[in-house]
């Protein structure tokens, strides 16, 4: 998934997000990955290396086999943002 700025990727097995700076203005960018309602979680993933830093990842743990969706953001909370949907799961 991209944005303006960022780029996010998802790995459903082993829960891992990967997030990276698009465009060298300072600013961070985020992945962030989340649950559709019923069910209520999520998790972010942060990336403040700048344009030239490179691929950030974090390895979540979040419920397996349930609806989400992946959003990668710039500049967190007030710039670009765009969303996928994605599935979790225990499978590889």
């Amino acid at each position: 998934m991209s944005t303006t700025g960022a780029k996010a990727c998802f790995v459903a097995y082993g829960d891992r997000v990967w997030v990276k700076d698009t465009k060298a203005n300072g600013e961070s960018v985020a992945g962030t990955i989340k649950s559709k309602l019923p069910a209520h979680w999520g998790r972010e993933c942060f990336n403040d290396r700048g344009e030239e830093g490179g691929w950030v990842m974090c390895n979540f743990d979040v419920p397996e086999n349930q609806k989400g969706e992946l959003w990668a953001v710039s500049n967190p909370f007030i710039g670009s943002q765009a969303y996928t949907d994605i599935w979790t799961s225990d499978f590889a």
